[in-house]
């Protein structure tokens, strides 16, 4: 007899091109900016975004440009709220202190907030 509880979800699939588009499509890059950032042309980059594996730093450099982990870059397509989420929650801290710098400790207390729900939504996607 099958013990159900023993049973375990299949591991996610990893497809570096698929967070490769996502991330650019979350950050509202362009293709020419990141063949730019990576020293490519485009055509190599639309031919990224098509790769399951990339070779190399590739990936690690790719999420540098994004401002994320190589492990949050690769696990785009299966954390998108959180992704979507953080990458919002940054662009809004930095408002706030470029436009209330006087006021930095209620900043830090939004930004610690922000951090919290982030953490709150990564929970409920890993389920």
């Amino acid at each position: 007899m099958i013990n159900y509880r023993d049973l375990k979800p299949a591991p996610k699939q990893v497809h570096h091109g698929e967070s490769l588009k996502f991330a650019m499509d979350i950050q509202q890059r362009t293709l020419s900016e990141v063949a730019e950032y990576m020293g490519v042309t485009r055509q190599a980059i639309h031919r990224l975004c098509q790769t399951k594996k990339m070779q190399g730093d590739k990936a690690k450099r790719l999420a540098d440009f994004f401002n994320l982990t190589e492990e949050e870059f690769v696990e785009l397509k299966h954390r998108p709220i959180t992704s979507v989420f953080d990458h919002y929650a940054q662009q809004i801290i930095r408002i706030l202190v470029a436009n209330h710098s006087d006021k930095l400790d209620g900043v830090q207390k939004i930004g610690k907030q922000l951090a919290a729900v982030t953490v709150s939504i990564k929970r409920l996607e890993s389920k």
